[in-house]
């Protein structure tokens, strides 16, 4: 610090008073107090600019300046009044100027005192503290705390920007931030990731301030290391989230509430709400009685408080009641939160609605009731064995069948069960004629333990009488709670009755046989007399038929101009019977043959059979207007010349029976069946037929038409159905009284043909 030179007194003039001349003297020496006051202010303002701790020893110096000053005005006043005391007063400014100067001392001491108070707070700081130029930016200090937590050098750091290091490479522009505090005057970062020299991640609290030092103006950057703060905020929160994760898990599954020291209720989740029908303010300040169903007794409600009471955890299972006189059981644990002095300030209730599991237990008991009782009355034999082969249950039907009683087997095995029995005379079994039937049931066991198998078989036990009893018995393991094998079980029932009906039967059977194959043999005899009769009959009835035909046409040739027009009427009356006849015979010959000839089944494509079909019909009924709509047809496997005939009998069919229609529409397809067979149906919308009658329309001659409105002899439908039986299949039809008619048959799918 430089010393100013104290100026010379002025020179006295000898005209002046010299009291005049001292009191001049003394103003002058008091202006130059003040002045020098003034420059100790200066630099006590700038101490304390450099630091707030030395603010208490400059702010005495300003003090002891200002007693200084008083004291000089005091002087001034005092040599201004006292003239005459002119001596004394040159005295007192003489002590004043001393005692400025030892002010200006202390100032002075005061600061270099402040800078190095100030310097040892900067080097030993906790936080790191960066002082910048306020215009350029560049770092003018720094402190040992900064360059170890970043990891860089003091003189790596001096001169350079912010901006300029790396671990402020994420910080707005340095221009920015200068910006920023040439503005606001403070900048502030309250979590500021860096990443150190060596690469470790940090978090930081930036602080910018701009002050004046002096002549110039500096920032100073405070920036504390807050990772482990962050860190333990971030494990607070965490654990915070946690807490409410739980409480929200805890909610969503369980029926909560908690209550004070005295039982009443604090606060309910919204399950709490849905079960009991209270709204949260209806319960919340009530106790729990609002929810007594009356179903627990007083001293199951004491001892439940005596327990919480005490510190100690109850859980249990309670019936409540809810507002709308609704009841619901729970299950449920109460938890006491205790105080310091280790009693109960709060108790928090956690419930499950097992409402559905009572309802469950009580049907399980109803149905357990209930099996017991139809077990017991069931009219057939039920027996269970623990794992040693005992005898743990027989029901009453198990204990009939051997004329026996439960304490004859229960905690026996069978073998001792049968000695029990031959001491009984009330047994219905001849006991020592089956002592091999309880050793094959021990064996039975055996093999469930061992290997869980179900066994299924016949017994035949001999009676006391000497007459057989047949039963049928099925076995099978019965399995514990943790999935083992712990016994045996099995039921037992009579067949005795239907073995001696399938012995009646078998006789029966065979006699049936023996008459089937006596009564097939003479059908068969008689179908070969009635085949060879309806042929003989149709060849000996063409011989007369052909004389009749000829003999008419020579009539017609020969005396048609003498006949009259009545006997020309009747020799074509009779041609045409005559050849109706002719066909007659011809269908009878068809019908005939199709019983007899073997089939020869292949592989028939139905597609390309309706095809050929319709080929001939198609062309015989070209002058009519006809829409066919065939839809596609699978591959069966059949006769192909006898499915064709069947397929042109019922086409034939349906062009015939539309012929009185101006537009026909015949429609062929495949309909769905679900018994496995292939179904064609062949529909018109031709004249019908009333379908009462719709069982005679397959039969020998049957019709419903008469032969005016449609011509026919009565023989094609019956020679389609004798076709399709011989197939496997079924011939049906559906129709109404001039609203058309649909034909369907059947035939077993290829791989059951």
């Amino acid at each position: 610090m430089k010393t100013k030179t104290r100026p010379r007194p002025p020179a006295q003039n000898p005209r002046m008073d010299p009291a005049e001349s001292r009191t001049g003297q003394a103003r002058t020496r008091t202006r130059q107090a003040n002045t020098r006051t003034e420059e100790a202010n200066d630099r006590t303002e700038q101490a304390e600019a450099r630091t707030r701790q030395a603010n208490t020893r400059t702010e005495e110096a300003n003090d002891r300046t200002e007693q200084a000053e008083a004291r000089t005005k005091q002087a001034n006043t005092r040599t201004d009044q006292a003239n005459s005391r002119t001596e004394e007063a040159n005295t007192r400014t003489e002590q004043a100027e001393t005692r400025i100067e030892q002010a200006g001392t202390r100032s002075q001491q005061a600061i270099r005192a402040s800078e190095v108070s100030y310097r040892r707070l900067f080097e030993a700081a906790k936080d790191g503290i960066l002082i910048l130029d306020a215009d350029t930016g560049r770092i003018n200090d720094v402190n040992p705390f900064l360059t170890q937590l970043l990891g860089f050098s003091h003189d790596e750091m001096i001169g350079r920007t912010v901006g300029e290091l790396s671990p402020f490479k994420d910080i707005e522009s340095n221009k920015a931030m200068l910006d920023r505090l040439q503005k606001d005057g403070y900048v502030r970062y309250e979590n500021l990731p860096l990443e150190t020299r060596d690469g470790r991640k940090i978090a930081v609290e930036f602080v910018s301030n701009v002050y004046q030092a002096g002549e110039r103006r500096v920032i100073q950057c405070n920036i504390r290391d807050i990772t482990e703060q962050k860190r333990t905020e971030d494990q607070l929160k965490a654990s915070f989230k946690e807490i409410g994760d739980l409480k929200s898990a805890l909610d969503e599954h369980g029926i909560v509430d908690f209550s004070d020291a005295e039982g009443r209720i604090t606060y309910v989740n919204d399950k709490f709400c849905a079960i009991s029908k209270y709204t949260r303010e209806e319960l919340l300040g009530q106790d729990h009685r609002i929810l007594n169903s009356g179903h627990h007794s007083k001293e199951f409600i004491r001892d439940l408080w005596a327990t919480i009471q005490q510190g100690r955890v109850w859980h249990g299972e309670m019936k409540d009641k809810a507002k709308d006189g609704s009841f619901f059981w729970v299950d449920m644990t109460i938890v006491p939160f205790l105080d310091g002095q280790g009693k109960p300030r709060q108790y928090v209730a956690i419930r499950a609605d097992i409402t559905e599991r009572k309802r469950t237990e009580e049907a399980l008991r109803e149905s357990q009731a209930l099996y017991e009782s139809l077990v017991q009355q069931a009219p057939v034999g039920v027996f269970r064995k623990d794992a040693a082969g005992r005898y743990v249950f027989v029901n009453a039907q198990f204990c009939e069948l051997a004329g026996a009683k439960p304490e004859d087997y229960l905690g026996k095995t069978p073998q001792e069960s049968l000695r029990e029995l031959m001491e009984h005379s009330s047994t219905t079994l001849d006991v020592r004629q089956n002592t091999g039937l309880a050793a094959s049931a021990d064996e039975h066991h055996a093999a469930i333990m061992l290997a869980g198998a179900q066994i299924e078989l016949e017994e035949e036990r001999v009676l006391a009488d000497g007459r057989k009893q047949y039963l049928q018995v099925v076995k099978a393991p019965v399995f514990g709670a943790d999935g083992t094998i712990a016994g045996s079980q099995g039921i037992q029932i009579d067949i005795t009755r239907r073995k001696r009906a399938e012995e009646e039967i078998l006789q029966l059977n065979s006699e049936l046989e023996q008459r089937v194959r006596d009564r097939t043999a003479q059908l068969e005899e008689a179908n070969r007399e009635l085949d060879a009769f309806s042929y003989s009959v149709s060849h000996d009835l063409r011989a007369p038929l052909r004389h009749v035909l000829g003999f008419v046409e020579l009539l017609q040739r020969d005396s048609r101009p003498s006949l009259s027009e009545k006997g020309v009427h009747h020799l074509n009356t009779i041609a045409q019977a005559a050849r109706q006849m002719g066909v007659l015979i011809d269908d009878l010959l068809a019908f005939s043959r199709v019983g007899r000839v073997p089939l020869q089944k292949t592989e028939v494509r139905l597609d390309e059979l309706v095809r050929e079909t319709l080929g001939p019909i198609q062309a015989e009924t070209r002058d009519r207007k006809i829409l066919w709509q065939i839809h596609p047809l699978p591959a069966v496997r059949a006769d192909r010349a006898l499915l064709r005939q069947a397929l042109a009998n019922l086409i034939s069919n349906a062009v015939k029976f539309t012929g009185h229609r101006a537009e026909a529409k015949i429609e062929i397809g495949c309909a769905a069946d679900a018994t496995g067979e292939t179904v064609i149906f062949v529909r018109d919308n031709g004249a019908g037929f009333d379908p009462k009658y719709a069982a005679k329309l397959f039969g020998v001659f049957q019709r419903l038409h008469s032969s005016a409105e449609f011509e026919g002899t009565g023989i094609g439908l019956a020679n389609v159905q004798r076709i399709i039986h011989r197939h496997g299949g079924r011939t049906w039809a559906e129709g109404a009284v001039d609203a058309g008619a649909t034909f369907y048959f059947s035939l077993p799918n290829q791989k059951e043909a």
